[in-house]
């Protein structure tokens, strides 16, 4: 039971990413966002802009999970559709979400491993610039070299109609991103901001897309399902909701808590003083 508590405030995250992300897709933030991407954006700078966007957003709002989970989900759909491996794409929303949440003086793990070590914040934070910085500016020269994907603009302009047609798009389907990020700079808790958002969306859905409370809560559970036929578009869209992230729930659960069996019987100490023994 010690061992799975250990875990419980990662399984909450998880779970509130998927409601989040279910509730952003009804509400037309990520088609609002993919849109304005595909209108403004150069595949050739897809990968830095990426890099360097999910950096600066996890280092204002000290969260690497709140990064991936907003601005992450959009990009992937952005090089998605520009048809940009989804593999380097992933690769700088990570980069740049872990990169700026290590840095960032708002991050809840930056600032307890100098308060456990005994040492200052502002030490801790240059020390791990000397690894950390390095690896970023390798991975943003290796994105700006890289070639952009098989697209044709009229397949772009085909996906910006279709979400057009799919959602009413506007300044006001953005609110749901826009309160994510002013909760986490208020230093509000990650899975507080990322439930107050979802609640925000699933208004947005309700009020200004026309959704219906029921379809919203389960979009929440179940994830959003759209009804355009275009393949690349439903494989974004198709996706979010709670139940998306129970298997992972379970493999944290199952794992810390057989961690914890192993701790309790022993087995982990004895492990550990046959290695000791040996050095």
């Amino acid at each position: 039971y010690k061992g799975t508590m250990v875990g419980f405030p990662a399984q909450c995250m998880l779970m509130a990413i998927g409601v989040m992300i279910g509730t952003w897709l009804q509400s037309g933030t990520i088609a609002t966002i993919i849109v304005g991407g595909l209108k403004l954006i150069n595949p050739t700078w897809l990968l830095p802009l990426t890099l360097i966007f999910c950096a600066v957003l996890s280092l204002v709002t000290g969260t690497s999970y709140g990064s991936v989970g907003s601005a992450g989900v959009a990009m992937m759909a952005i090089g998605n559709a520009m048809g940009i491996h989804p593999g380097m794409v992933a690769g700088a929303v990570i980069c740049g979400a872990m990169f700026g949440d290590k840095l960032s003086p708002l991050s809840d793990t930056t600032n307890l491993a100098p308060a456990v070590a005994g040492s200052k914040l502002n030490d801790h934070v240059r020390s791990m610039l000397w690894t950390t910085l390095p690896t970023f500016v390798i991975s943003l020269v290796l994105g700006i070299s890289q070639t952009s994907g098989n697209y044709e603009t009229g397949n772009l302009l085909t996906y910006i109609d279709a979400l057009q047609g799919e959602f009413k798009l506007g300044f006001i389907t953005l609110l749901p991103a826009i309160a994510i990020i002013i909760l986490l700079l208020c230093k509000v808790n990650s899975v507080v901001s990322l439930g107050l958002s979802a609640i925000c969306a699933g208004a947005v859905s309700f009020f200004y897309q026309g959704a219906t409370l029921q379809s919203i809560i389960r979009v929440a559970y179940n994830g959003y399902s759209t009804s355009i036929e275009e393949g690349i578009l439903q494989t974004i869209l198709n996706r979010g909701g709670m139940s998306s992230m129970l298997q992972y729930v379970a493999i944290i659960c199952f794992a810390v808590g057989m961690g914890g069996m192993l701790d309790r019987l022993g087995v982990l100490g004895n492990l550990l003083n046959a290695i000791v023994n040996h050095i």
